[in-house]
């Protein structure tokens, strides 16, 4: 999007407030906040130059749901990753918390960076994380909405040779779905599913080559959607 800045503006510093009407019934903390600069006329042009205010120190976190979906009433796990302005991996730790301000759980960096969370999230509420570093401006960075109904993917590679693939449905029955697994392009997996709350298969990985594999669930018209 973009928001035009009015030509007869002050240089100076500016704060861009953003919020849903929803929003408006709960606590302005989670509102969304940037302080911007706008600091000089562009060179040849009546267009405001604007920086936020410290581009050196601005960090970006971002949560994955497995999957690539978010359903309510259904445990999922969520990768998140933190960078600093220049892409750069910075660590991240904190608190998980809804729009009650009451916490779910907290999160914490791995390793090598990334981590990784898991909860259940409740229909028609909305989570948010509060992460302790300075870099993230004391920002509240909302999680992915959570939708009311659909397909949740989940992959566990367990260590006894076995890949288990499990499918998990709110608001599904009577719908018929593909579950297919490739490697190295070729075709490893393939069942037609009528889920209603539960599906699993297992992949014995022991009697595959070394390669990466990659489940995908399709509907009806082979549309990937998860």
């Amino acid at each position: 999007g973009w928001l035009k800045i009015p030509d007869d503006v002050h240089l100076g510093y500016y704060t861009i407030l953003a919020y849903t009407s929803s929003q408006m019934n709960y606590d302005p903390q989670y509102a969304f906040r940037m302080t911007i600069k706008v600091d000089r006329l562009r060179p040849g042009s009546s267009e405001v130059s604007t920086e936020t205010e410290d581009n050196r120190t601005a960090a970006d976190l971002r949560f994955l749901p497995e999957g690539g979906t978010f359903i309510s009433g259904i445990k999922q796990r969520l990768a998140f990753n933190a960078v600093d302005a220049r892409g750069r991996r910075v660590n991240v730790s904190g608190q998980i918390i809804n729009l009650k301000g009451e916490k779910i759980t907290e999160f914490k960096s791995g390793l090598h960076g990334p981590g990784m969370i898991e909860f259940t999230p409740l229909p028609g509420e909305s989570y948010f994380a509060k992460p302790l570093e300075k870099e993230f401006g004391n920002l509240s960075w909302p999680l992915p909405h959570a939708d009311y109904n659909g397909v949740a993917l989940r992959v566990e590679n367990n260590k006894a040779g076995m890949l288990d693939m499990i499918v998990r449905g709110r608001d599904t029955a009577g719908k018929e779905y593909l579950l297919a697994a490739t490697m190295n392009n070729i075709l490893i997996f393939s069942r037609k599913i009528s889920l209603d709350t539960l599906f699993s298969a297992r992949i014995r990985t022991d009697e595959l080559p070394a390669g990466r594999a990659f489940v995908t669930l399709y509907d009806e018209a082979l549309n990937p959607v998860a």
